[in-house]
């Protein structure tokens, strides 16, 4: 009995320095984590357009990004001209909104003068 219990000891003794010996690996790790990941927040830079040069593309033909942004301008400006375009297409459809009401409350006016003079023809009648 003294024997199963001495090993019992032994069993529960090594177990116990295994999981202490993990535990500071896992600690040690941890810690060599949060510094790296210290020192990723730190070394962050700010990538500037003019490092880029050259675009390789699966053909391994190579575009050069001043033409690409050359193209860009251009449909920019084509953008823009279409904007333009509808926005006076736009004033113009305004315009002509404005012309026509003005018709209808001009003639919703003389339209309430006839009647009122309508109304004062037939009080004079009477």
């Amino acid at each position: 009995m003294d024997d199963t219990l001495q090993q019992l000891m032994q069993m529960s003794d090594s177990h116990h320095k295994s999981t202490e010996a993990t535990l500071r690996r896992m600690e040690m790790q941890l810690g060599q984590i949060l510094q790296k990941l210290d020192d990723f927040r730190g070394n962050m830079e700010v990538t500037h357009r003019e490092e880029c040069q050259d675009i390789i593309t699966r053909s391994d033909k190579v575009l050069d990004e001043r033409k690409i942004e050359r193209k860009g301008e251009r449909l920019s400006e084509k953008e823009k001209d279409v904007k333009e375009e509808e926005e006076k297409e736009e004033r113009k459809s305004e315009v002509e909104r404005k012309e026509k009401g003005e018709n209808v409350e001009e003639e919703r006016k003389e339209t309430e003068e006839v009647e009122r003079e309508k109304k004062k023809i037939e009080k004079n009648l009477l």
